[in-house]
């Protein structure tokens, strides 16, 4: 049987490498056959390359924006300049300068694009918009990285609208252009949310997502939709069910692709590739991302520049003062209350590790008579809804695990608390930066106990660093246990005596030493090879006893086994 490579089509290897069989391979997605795009006649050979000309020709509004005064391209040593000035680092050959005026946009999107921008009074581009639409523009593959709430989301869906309508119009019965990758319903739901701002009327958006019904999103997709915004697990349901086709597909993007990969979706990620044509052009853009899935995304993506907004390592939101709370598991809530008190008016939102420990604290809390909610993955998705809605109107206080951590952007957020540290270092960086966004100062509190077995010296020491880079004050305390540090220690793999998993209740009785999906036999990751074809390289191992979302399948079939 030929394997589908994600960019030379089918070649003649086992789809199954190391004598494994169809029942152990990636689980949901593993039935979903490649499309063989030599013997489909429904999608062209040859997909339109994005150009200004082209835009012109198929701008479908009757007037175009004029710009007051033509911005002329930034020359080399300009360009140097302003990166510089914004922080802004460039990895890849032939990077075109910056656009750094909207009044050069009017020659490279549609023109309503551009009355969005002017109806809701956005003056210039943000840092990662300005190097990312020019980049885009030339129909190169990217991976952009900048701080939370700097914009990502209109950095690859303007040029993404620029694409649709350079494309042939869609027939009855076409699946969409652009296909966006979420890893979480809230996620998928904000992209939807900031894409409608700039969607020129002629053109057709849909959301789907798992935990909500699938009659209405299923009626969405027969209407015909040019842009796709998706949880992997539905949008595999769908395309197995042959609902929807993904035949006309030639920009695909991943938003929060570390977290995605984290999750487990490398799969359900490659099974979904293997549906769109392999001369697509690919983005990946993230909040972080981790030396270890830089090599990955290389493998994946061709031709590719990357970019980052701010320093090339792991670092918090500036304009967020980070503050820390040494305290006891018996002596936390009493801490929380102390907190809650003193921002008794204002909208808080308070990250904890489990499920349980949610619904717990709201119950409390609620008996002391705060106005509080909790949120996780177990919510049906119209209680989920109705939560954040009230969220976003009101001062409350809203408790959550992680499925909030990333891509909830609440206006007027002025305190966050993490009641439980994060079971990894990225994710602190991304719970803090649920406040301060779009320039604003925000407070985050971590309250910290000894008993967290996820809080080791080594992750102090990373916690000190990025402190230091976002130029915070650190706790002397913080720096001691740092000092302890001997470097990351790797988890033992489960098993019998020393390897035994251990439980404890105060730490939520998380299971240790559980092997990440990245470890499965045979298992790649965008043409990585793993297990038993990885050579010497060091597998990783995380704690995942308890799934908190629903689209995590990777970990649901570690934890069956």
């Amino acid at each position: 049987m030929a394997e589908y490579d994600p960019f030379n089509g089918f070649v003649n290897k086992p789809a199954y490498p190391d004598g494994a069989s169809r029942s152990s391979a990636a689980g949901l997605g593993s039935r979903l056959a490649p499309v063989d795009f030599s013997q489909k006649k429904v999608a062209p050979s040859k997909w339109v390359v994005f150009s200004s000309k082209n835009v012109k020709q198929h701008d479908t509004t009757d007037t175009r924006v004029k710009a007051v005064a033509k911005a002329a391209a930034l020359s080399e040593e300009a360009a140097i300049e302003w990166r510089a000035k914004h922080t802004i680092t460039v990895f890849g050959e032939n990077c075109p300068p910056p656009m750094v005026s909207f009044d050069e946009l009017p020659e490279s999107v549609p023109s309503s694009v551009v009355k969005a921008f002017t109806r809701q009074k956005f003056t210039a581009p943000t840092a990662i918009q300005a190097q990312a639409w020019p980049i885009l523009g030339q129909c190169r593959d990217i991976v952009g990285i900048a701080k939370t709430g700097s914009g990502k989301t209109l950095a690859f869906m303007v040029p993404a609208l620029a694409h649709i309508e350079a494309q042939p119009p869609l027939d009855r019965g076409d699946g969409p252009i652009c296909v966006v990758l979420a890893p979480t319903r809230e996620l998928a739901q904000q992209i939807e949310e900031e894409t409608k701002k700039v969607l020129p009327p002629h053109l057709r958006s849909a959301c789907i997502f798992g935990g909500a019904e699938k009659g209405p999103q299923i009626m969405a997709l027969n209407s015909g939709c040019h842009i796709l915004i998706a949880t992997p697990g539905r949008l595999i349901d769908f395309l197995q069910i042959r609902r929807i086709n993904l035949l006309r597909a030639t920009y695909l993007v991943l938003d929060e692709a570390d977290r995605m990969l984290d999750m487990g979706f490398e799969p359900q990620v490659r099974a979904i590739c293997s549906q769109i044509r392999a001369d697509r052009q690919t983005l990946m853009f993230s909040a972080t991302w981790p030396k270890e899935i830089q090599e990955m995304a290389s493998k994946f993506q061709r031709d590719f520049i990357r970019i980052h907004v701010g320093s090339t390592d792991l670092i918090a939101n500036a304009d967020v003062t980070q503050h820390f709370i040494w305290t006891s598991e018996y002596e936390k809530f009493g801490e929380l209350r102390k907190l809650l008190v003193k921002f008794s008016n204002k909208r808080v939102l308070v990250f904890a590790k489990m499920k349980r420990t949610t619904e717990q604290l709201e119950r409390q809390l609620r008996g002391i008579g705060a106005n509080a909610m909790s949120l996780h993955g177990d919510k049906e998705q119209k209680q989920r809804d109705f939560i954040l809605a009230k969220f976003k109107k009101e001062a409350m206080i809203l408790i959550a695990t992680d499925v909030a951590a990333r891509g909830l952007d609440v206006k007027e957020l002025q305190v966050v608390i993490n009641y439980d540290f994060p079971m990894q270092i990225d994710d602190y960086v991304h719970r803090v930066g649920r406040t301060g966004r779009a320039g604003a100062k925000g407070d985050a509190y971590t309250l910290l106990t000894r008993q967290e077995d996820q809080v080791t010296p080594y992750v102090a020491s990373q916690l000190v660093s990025i402190l230091e880079k976002s130029q915070q004050l650190v706790p002397d305390q913080l720096r001691d246990w740092a000092s302890k540090s001997k470097g990351p220690k790797a988890t033992p793999r489960p098993g019998f005596g020393k390897n035994m998993p251990s439980f404890n209740y105060n730490q939520g009785n998380r299971m240790s030493g559980t092997p990440s999906p990245t470890s499965s036999a045979g298992g790649n990751f965008f043409g990585v090879q793993g297990g038993a074809g990885a050579g010497n390289k060091t597998q990783s191992f995380r704690c995942v006893f308890e799934s908190d979302d629903e689209e995590e399948p990777a970990r649901k079939n570690n934890r069956a086994e």
